[in-house]
C-alpha cells in the first residue's frame, strides 16, 4: 500500500473506530480488576484444596499410627514374667461335677440346643 492509498483511507478508517462512536468493550482498568478478581480465585482455590489435604492426611495418620489400646489380658501376661502359660482343656459333665463338688450347681438344656451352666453362690 502506497503512502497515498492509506491517507486515502484514513477518513473512513476515523469514521468506523472514532472514539465518539460509543464503548466497544472493557477498559483496562476493568480488565484488571478482573485478572485481579480470578487471582484471587484461583489462590483461595489453591489454598482450601491443600487445607483439606492436609487434614486428610492428619485423619490417615492418625487412624494407621496410633498405637493399639493394651488389654487387660496383655497387662496381666506382662506383669507375670515367671509364670507359665496357662493351659485350657475340655472336661465332660462328670467332671465338671467332680470339680465343683460342694458347690450347688445345675446344668440346663435350652430350648435351642445349647447347654448352660448355673451355679448358686450363698
Amino acid at each position: 500500500m502506497t503512502p497515498q492509498e492509506s491517507k486515502d483511507l484514513q477518513p473512513l478508517l476515523d469514521a468506523v473506530l472514532s472514539p465518539a462512536s460509543g464503548h466497544c468493550g472493557p477498559t483496562c482498568t476493568e480488565v484488571l480488576g478482573l485478572l485481579r478478581q480470578e487471582s484471587r480465585r484461583r489462590r483461595r482455590r489453591v489454598h482450601i484444596s491443600m487445607a483439606a489435604g492436609v487434614a486428610c492426611m492428619l485423619v490417615a495418620m492418625l487412624c494407621y499410627y496410633a498405637p493399639p489400646p493394651k488389654t487387660p489380658s496383655a497387662a496381666l501376661a506382662s506383669k507375670s514374667f515367671g509364670a507359665p502359660p496357662l493351659v485350657l482343656r475340655q472336661v465332660g459333665e462328670a467332671q465338671l461335677f467332680a470339680l465343683l463338688k460342694d458347690t450347688p450347681a445345675a446344668l440346663v438344656k435350652l430350648p435351642d440346643g445349647t447347654e448352660r451352666l448355673l451355679i448358686l453362690q450363698p
